[in-house]
C-alpha cells in the first residue's frame, strides 16, 4: 500500500508540466478498482 492509503498500479503512473503545473496520474491496482469510497459534498 502507497501513502496515500491504496494501492496503485505503479506500472503505469504518469506525470506531466504543462504552464507551470506539474498532474501526477496514479491509477488504482487491479484490487482497488472494484472498492468504493463515499464522499459526502456540501453545496452552500
Amino acid at each position: 500500500m502507497d501513502p496515500l492509503g491504496r494501492e496503485i498500479d505503479a506500472e503505469k503512473v504518469k506525470a506531466h508540466f504543462r504552464k507551470g503545473v506539474l498532474t501526477g496520474t496514479l491509477p488504482k491496482s487491479e484490487r482497488e478498482i472494484g472498492k468504493k469510497k463515499k464522499i459526502s459534498v456540501t453545496i452552500e
